[in-house]
């Protein structure tokens, strides 16, 4: 909730729609609260279905992929 009104804040613009996936960090009354009063919708995404998150799934493949060279690299 705090990153949602920094952002807002900070662009001086209103978030429209913002999409998570079925965790339970996402799954509370009180985010569910906060987003309907200020008309923001929230959308979930398919469960069981990560390539659907497409941009953060690469970033995580991406780092997990760099530490495992690091640790490669320093002998580990």
């Amino acid at each position: 909730m705090h990153l949602i009104v920094r952002y807002q804040m900070q662009f001086d613009c209103k978030l429209l729609r913002i999409r998570t996936d079925n965790g339970g960090e996402f799954a509370t009354n009180s985010l569910s609260t906060f987003l309907s009063h200020n008309g923001t919708i929230h959308e979930h995404t398919t469960a069981y279905t990560p390539e659907r998150n497409g941009i953060v799934e690469r970033y995580n493949r991406t780092l997990v992929e760099n530490v495992c060279a690091t640790i490669h690299a320093a002998g580990c």
